[in-house]
Parts: structure tokens; C-alpha cells; sequence
């Protein structure tokens, strides 16, 4: 199934890596900030991770449109565990935690999953 193929410089290209990287800053900042600040959008912290990087997940995976999945979702869960490594690192009360980490993980792994089912359902030929 091949559709037409838009130009790196179209505007939904540019607008998806802008998503991106706002993305990238919001989680980066919400991670290593000050916790008085962020205000809790869902009832459970560990369901904000998980929430946090399927969107980045899937931003990644919008904006790095020519790697492969299985690259980009490898970046991604190296920045939620860089994320997670400099929590344990920095001073304060905010200390990594590894059901952040893991939730983070689950977040990253829900995106992956139809990706992957879908690339192996395009591996086989369509019935007539």
C-alpha cells in the first residue's frame, strides 16, 4: 500500500518533529524540575509515566518516520531510563523509582505493540 510521498520540508513533517521535541522538553522538565510546580493530571503517578511515554513514543515514532520501529523505540526507552539515572543522581527528594521506570517501559511497549503486529501482518501477501 503505497500513498503518496510527501517532501521531508511538507508541513505536517515539520509540524510532527516541533510535537516532538516539545515533547522531549515537557517530559524532561516534568522529570527533573521541581515536583511543587507539576500539577498531577491523572489520580496515579505511575499511570502519568506510562502516559507520558506512549505520547513521546509515538511522537518518536512520527517524527523519525524513516528509522526503523524498533530503533526509535529503542531511543525512547533509553531516555526514560537517562531520565530515570539522573533522578537517582541529582540531589532532593525526587528520586528515581523503579516502578516509574517500569511504567515508563509499559507506556513505550503499548505503542510498540500494534507497530510491530502490523509489520508482520504486511510481511505476508494480501487474499484476493
Amino acid at each position: 500500500m503505497d500513498g503518496p510521498k510527501l517532501p521531508h520540508n511538507h508541513p505536517q513533517a515539520i509540524a510532527v518533529r516541533a510535537i516532538c521535541v516539545t515533547f522531549i522538553a515537557a517530559v524532561t522538565l516534568a522529570s527533573l524540575g521541581p515536583s511543587a510546580w507539576l500539577p498531577r493530571l491523572l489520580y496515579s503517578n505511575n499511570l502519568e509515566h506510562f502516559a507520558a511515554f506512549y505520547l513521546v513514543a509515538l511522537a518518536f515514532c512520527a517524527a523519525r518516520y524513516r528509522a526503523p520501529v524498533l530503533r526509535v523505540l529503542r531511543d525512547t526507552a533509553l531516555l526514560a531510563t537517562l531520565l530515570e539515572a539522573v533522578r537517582w543522581l541529582l540531589p532532593g527528594p525526587r528520586k528515581g523509582n523503579f516502578d516509574h521506570w517500569v511504567a515508563d517501559l509499559g507506556g513505550i511497549l503499548a505503542v510498540a505493540a500494534p507497530l510491530i503486529v502490523t509489520g508482520f501482518r504486511q510481511a505476508f501477501p494480501r487474499s484476493p
